[in-house]
């Protein structure tokens, strides 16, 4: 597990570019299918909105 770690924010290190009006968020997503956790490093510019679509309580 450690080793995981250290290539998973090794890899956010690489793609963490720190570029203005740019918003950057990892996504963990458990896979119950294969029996793993995918992680997705994204990143957007400021003129990507985003909308809400959806509110539970």
């Amino acid at each position: 597990m450690h080793n995981d770690l250290v290539l998973i924010t090794s890899k956010i290190d690489t793609l963490f570019t720190r570029a203005m009006h740019t918003r950057y968020w990892l996504v963990v997503v458990d896979d119950h299918f294969d029996q793993q956790y995918n992680f997705f490093f994204t990143a957007s510019k400021r003129a990507t909105a985003s909308a809400q679509f959806r509110s539970i309580r």
